[in-house]
């Protein structure tokens, strides 16, 4: 065990045989005890399966798409780390999971470790939002479904080890939770179609909602596949987003248009359901009037449903917010485009989006007049699914529940509907 001097540093000026409060339930005393209203023990022999705690290394995950996430799998190994310092006085030695196993060790997030692969592999996988601790093969793993909830992983150990009653750790079992706080309503209809804006990556807002798309992609990803529409139409996902979000669905998803002609990501791309429809024809249309960092466009999509054989088409896009008059330009434009799809096909059409307009504006206003497309979704926003008198909404939202708030400035909006 490292000296308690060497925690010095890090934890506060305190002498060999001095107590230091650090909250209102414990007393770290440098002899060695921990003190509460419940108990007392010797830190020396807090140990698991008759081992001492400070012959433990913690491990984090290297192998990650980008440095960004490896430096927030360093920073909760370092949360990981402080707990057990504060609480017990080790200061433990962390590692990447590039150098060789060792005997004892504590796994922040999936690691390369034997005991990760097999958890994260199998049954018991945690889903995005599941948090939790497991113990394999005397090594504790502080699991989760992503970094957005690996910060409650390490604070359920830290709970742990807070409510110990003795120093023997043997007890620890496997402990799982979620930070889903409300249940996903099932599609009622035939389709279900959503929009959602998920946030650009390089955003400047500020607030509670993370930056980072390695945090986010667990939320968005977890709203996308619990939702599970049809057809999703998508803004804002930069090359970061284009980068990782697609692995995350991609088992049940296929994009439509992901990459421009110019080799540039579409940042407003569709993703469908591959084992229910069929992409028959697609394409986009760039709408700026001026070409911008965002290159706003139509991305259009023909599908046949594979078991019904319907045919219809679905329209995603993301109008400009700074210019009204290209925002009503792009409303005649889009309206006309649908206008004429059908005029040539006659078949259902979905046009969702971001459209940065509410009821009342000239620009939303001119493309339901323009398009004929009277029926859309309910909003409390700028976001919309307008939809052609073939579809019948049978339900309709927005979720702003399950960390909805964390995700993105935008809720994802969804429709429900039956197909004549």
């Amino acid at each position: 065990m490292l000296q308690h001097r060497t925690l010095q540093a890090n934890y506060g000026h305190c002498k060999d045989g001095q107590a230091e409060k650090i909250d209102d339930k414990f007393i770290l005393n440098w002899n060695g005890d921990i003190v509460n209203r419940y108990t007392s023990y010797k830190l020396e022999g807090l140990t698991l399966s008759g081992v001492p705690l400070d012959q433990y290394t913690i491990i984090y995950p290297c192998d990650t798409k980008t440095k960004t996430e490896t430096g927030e799998y360093i920073k909760y190994a370092h949360e990981i780390q402080r707990y057990i310092g504060r609480r017990c006085g080790y200061v433990l030695e962390i590692r990447p999971d590039t150098d060789d196993p060792k005997d004892r060790e504590i796994l922040v997030g999936k690691t390369n470790r034997t005991e990760s692969l097999a958890l994260y592999a199998g049954e018991d996988a945690p889903k995005q939002l599941d948090y939790g601790v497991a113990i394999r093969n005397n090594k504790i793993l502080i699991v989760s479904g992503g970094l957005f909830s690996l910060s409650s992983a390490c604070k359920n150990f830290n709970g742990i080890l807070t409510g110990l009653s003795t120093p023997a750790m043997d007890a620890l079992k496997d402990s799982r939770a979620t930070l889903a706080n409300k249940a996903i309503p099932q599609s009622a209809g035939e389709y279900r179609f959503m929009t959602y804006n998920v946030l650009y990556e390089n955003w400047a807002t500020g607030g509670v909602i993370p930056p980072e798309v390695e945090i986010r992609k667990e939320l968005i990803s977890y709203l996308i596949l619990s939702y599970s529409p049809d057809v999703v139409a998508l803004q804002e996902t930069f090359d970061n987003w284009h980068n990782q979000l697609s692995e995350l669905i991609e088992d049940e998803y296929a994009f439509v248009c992901p990459k421009r002609s110019d080799g540039e990501v579409n940042r407003s791309p569709l993703a469908y359901k591959k084992d229910k429809l069929t992409l028959l024809d697609s394409g986009y249309i760039d709408i700026d009037a001026v070409v911008t960092n965002n290159r706003r466009v139509i991305t259009w999509a023909r599908f046949e449903d594979q078991n019904t054989k319907n045919h219809f088409f679905v329209l995603g896009t993301h109008w400009n917010p700074h210019s009204e008059d290209e925002k009503l330009d792009q409303s005649n434009l889009m309206g006309e485009y649908i206008k004429n799809l059908q005029t040539e096909y006659n078949l259902p059409v979905v046009a969702m989006g971001d459209f940065n307009s509410v009821p009342s504006n000239q620009s939303y206003q001119t493309f339901r007049s323009v398009s004929g497309l009277e029926k859309v979704s309910n909003t409390n926003g700028v976001d919309h699914i307008f939809y052609s008198n073939a579809f019948i909404a049978v339900a309709q939202g927005w979720e702003s529940e399950n960390c909805a708030r964390s995700a993105s400035d935008h809720f994802p909006v969804w429709i429900d509907m039956n197909l004549e």
